[in-house]
């Protein structure tokens, strides 16, 4: 119960910073989620679905 509770905080957290990026535009959005993907995975707080999960939320905002 407590990884799904991260998980969805954290993918709140990055769609919501997609969107501000996304006021540039597309691409500068789309490289801000596959930042956001590396660091999650470099950072080892979080199994590799939950930052690909997020990863995905996060590209889908970038519209």
């Amino acid at each position: 119960m407590h990884k799904k509770v991260l998980l969805f905080v954290f993918a709140a957290a990055a769609a919501l910073s997609a969107s501000f990026a996304g006021a540039a535009d597309r691409e500068t959005c789309m490289q801000r989620c596959s930042d956001t993907h590396t660091s999650c995975l470099e950072d080892g707080v979080y199994e590799a679905y939950m930052c690909d999960f997020a990863y995905t939320m996060c590209r889908r905002s970038c519209r």
